[in-house]
């Protein structure tokens, strides 16, 4: 599902595409969890006590999607005595964590073929426990969760700031910030996506800047090793693999249009090249950090390292400041 937020003529508000986006998610997720409907690792049982660690991607994916999707609408629902947004929110990053710590399982050996993965039954048994526990949460609340996020406002903003504004997306902005209104006086769907794709482009441009550093210019080292630098390294990694696959995702839903002979598609598919090698070394990192043996860690630090340079070199390489730069061009106000 995606919604081309470029095309002539077409201007739904942002009311209108969070109506049209987030119920929809939450009824797959909640499909995905019962039935494993649209799931290809869960059986029609959905998740269940014998569910397996490698089962579990499409669920994490759904979980995330939904969560992701509250975040981009979030100052279309309102807060009514009690704020269901935020206690939705809080649910879904509780089951993306522990859908996550038990995705990771299979994850951190990576081994392609499940029947290769090897677990400690007590660990796959502790964190489905607590998978299963926020699954039962979930459905006791699945009605009312679900007439809520039905309900968007169409036509006013809900206003939110500080916590309330996710990190990689209206986040990036600081603690306050506010949806745009168009000419016509409506909160402008197109408009508004078009904005936060352009400020996460424009948010991301000096942090390529900085990988591209070379190290006796304040570059980014290595980030495996013992060291409070290499951890400090390592935080720099994730976040920007976060902020280049929120670019990714957000151009998936709602797509530009070329302009000026410039095609999008072709911009998001070098940066999602970039975000699939930092994804794939992403599941060494996760092996290193949960290693328990100092022998273990240095074994994978090397290999990590050497493919974190590589990776910065890619960036070099291929101007990713310059791909983000163009795409947030390309993410500017259309002229009426």
């Amino acid at each position: 599902m995606h919604t081309n937020v470029d095309t002539p003529g077409f201007s739904p508000s942002y009311g209108a595409l969070a109506a049209a986006w987030v119920p929809h998610a939450f009824r797959g997720l909640i499909d995905s969890l019962v039935h494993g409907a649209g799931d290809e690792g869960l059986g029609p049982a959905g998740f269940t006590p014998v569910t397996l660690p490698h089962q579990t991607k499409d669920l994490r994916r759904l979980v995330g999607d939904v969560r992701d999707l509250l975040d981009i609408f979030c100052f279309a629902y309102p807060k009514q005595g009690e704020d269901v947004w935020r206690e939705i929110r809080k649910e879904l990053a509780l089951g993306y964590r522990r859908v996550g710590a038990f995705k990771d399982l299979f994850d951190a050996q990576e081994v392609s073929d499940p029947a290769e993965a090897t677990y400690d039954p007590v660990e796959v048994k502790a964190l489905c426990l607590k998978i299963l526990d926020w699954k039962r949460g979930l459905l006791a609340r699945r009605q009312r969760f679900a007439d809520y996020l039905s309900r968007p406002k169409t036509h006013k903003f809900v206003f939110r700031q500080g916590e309330e504004l996710a990190p990689f997306f209206w986040g990036e902005y600081g603690a306050q910030t506010e949806p745009v209104y168009d000419d016509a006086g409506q909160i402008g769907g197109a408009s508004n996506l078009r904005r936060l794709i352009r400020r996460l482009c424009n948010r991301l441009s000096p942090d390529v800047k900085l990988l591209a550093r070379p190290l006796d210019e304040g570059g980014v080292g290595d980030i495996a090793g013992r060291k409070q630098h290499h951890q400090d390294n390592r935080e720099i990694f994730h976040l920007f693999r976060k902020r280049l696959r929120t670019i990714v995702k957000l151009h998936g839903r709602f797509p530009l249009q070329p302009r000026g002979g410039v095609d999008p598609a072709t911009l998001v598919a070098a940066i999602e090249r970039v975000v699939v090698a930092l994804g794939d070394l992403n599941n060494t990192v996760l092996a290193y950090e949960r290693a328990s043996g100092r022998s273990e860690r240095e074994r994978l630090a090397n290999p990590i390292n050497e493919r974190w340079r590589q990776i910065k070199k890619d960036i070099r390489t291929e101007d990713m400041k310059g791909t983000l730069l163009a795409l947030g061009r390309l993410a500017r106000p259309l002229k009426s």
